[in-house]
């Protein structure tokens, strides 16, 4: 291994066997405790729940995973995370001048990148998302949010990844004080019946502040106020599978652009 994300190694660390969830021809996913994470290649985006090998191992599905001694083996195949570089989920950052600006351009300047999106949510449902961020009533959008989750094509429903991006963009804005913790706890229990497991896990990640590597260095140069980074970041968030980034992106850049309160109510804690 030559990257283990810090929940996916904290998850090691309590376990002494995993299940193999699925494969795919980039990703070999792996249940633990009903937490999913995931063994990708070497290139692949950091996050909480990856890990990076330079060869994905050849496990069939179903098949049991021992973890001893920083090793993980089935199937007669073994990949060690002994020098493997810890990934920790970046702080969030404190906005500054005015993101909302900047976020309404980029909105609009990438605009060509989302009619799927748009499409599978539609455009009354857009339109009423719009309304409810502008009046800061998260209960409503969470509401909304049922109305749409687990639509659309992807590995991760594209609804899901849109929903996602807006909950990580949520907690970016808004202090410990003003999080509505129960209601969104509600919202992911209730979830946990409408998605699959690798979706809700990352909803509940992100609902936390807790998201892909693109996806925090764009929030950090989006609150600093730098447009040409924040656009680099951007193009490299869109790359983010056949259509998690675009959909991640557009979610965030919403509540970026209407969300009226919590913008200067101080950074909250990121709970793991």
């Amino acid at each position: 291994m030559t990257m283990v994300g810090e929940y996916a190694k904290r998850m090691l660390s309590a376990e002494s066997a995993l299940e193999v969830l699925g494969c795919t021809s980039r990703a070999v996913f792996l249940l633990a405790d009903e937490e999913v994470l995931w063994i990708t290649g070497p290139a692949a985006e950091p996050h909480r729940r990856a890990m990076h090998a330079q060869c994905l191992p050849h496990w069939p599905p179903g098949s049991t995973v021992v973890v001893e001694d920083n090793e993980l083996c089935a199937a007669g195949e073994c990949l060690t995370l002994e020098r493997a570089m810890l990934w920790a989920t970046p702080p969030l950052p404190q906005p500054a001048g005015d993101f909302q600006a900047l976020a309404r351009t980029l909105l609009d300047n990438f605009s060509s990148s989302f009619p799927a999106v748009r499409a599978t949510l539609g455009p009354g449902w857009w339109e009423r998302c719009r309304k409810t961020l502008s009046e800061a009533n998260i209960p409503e959008f969470l509401a909304l949010a049922k109305e749409r989750l687990g639509r659309g094509p992807g590995l991760t429903p594209l609804a899901d990844d849109f929903l996602g991006g807006a909950l990580f963009a949520l907690r970016t804005l808004l202090s410990d004080s003003a999080w509505p913790d129960e209601i969104v706890k509600d919202f992911l229990a209730w979830a946990k019946g409408h998605t699959h497991r690798l979706g809700l896990c990352l909803l509940a990640d992100l609902s936390r502040g807790c998201g892909p590597g693109s996806l925090h260095a764009f929030v950090d140069a989006l609150f600093a106020g730098d447009e040409g980074a924040a656009r680099d970041c951007a193009r490299n968030l869109l790359d983010l599978g056949q259509s998690t980034g675009v959909a991640l992106l557009l979610g965030a850049l919403l509540v970026w652009s209407e969300f009226r309160e919590g913008a200067s109510s101080g950074r909250p804690e990121r709970a793991h």
